[in-house]
C-alpha cells in the first residue's frame, strides 16, 4: 500500500493483521496522536533508523514500529505494529 503519507507491504499488513489484530491503516491513526511518544529503536544494530512510538488509536493503546523514508518523509511499516 501506498499514500502521501504512508506506504507498506500488504502481505506483511496482512501478516500484521493476524497475528495482531491491529491493521497499519490503525496504526496510522496513533502516529497522528498528538500525545504519542516516540524513542528510537536501539535494541540492535538495524539497518535504517527505526522508531517506537506509543499513542492511542480509537480508543486503544498501541505501539508502533516504524521508518521514515522520502522528502517529505513517507511513514514505512518495516514491522509490526501490535497493541501495547
Amino acid at each position: 500500500m501506498f499514500d502521501e503519507a504512508f506506504e507498506w507491504d500488504d502481505a506483511k499488513a496482512a501478516e500484521n493483521l493476524r497475528a495482531h489484530r491491529v491493521s497499519f491503516e490503525e496504526a496510522t491513526l496513533a502516529i497522528g496522536d498528538p500525545f504519542a511518544i516516540e524513542s528510537l529503536d536501539l535494541r540492535e544494530a538495524y539497518s535504517e533508523e527505526r522508531i517506537v512510538l506509543i499513542g492511542m488509536s480509537q480508543g486503544q493503546l498501541l505501539t508502533v514500529v516504524y521508518t521514515e523514508r522520502g522528502c517529505p518523509p513517507a511513514h514505512h511499516f518495516c514491522t509490526e505494529g501490535y497493541q501495547a
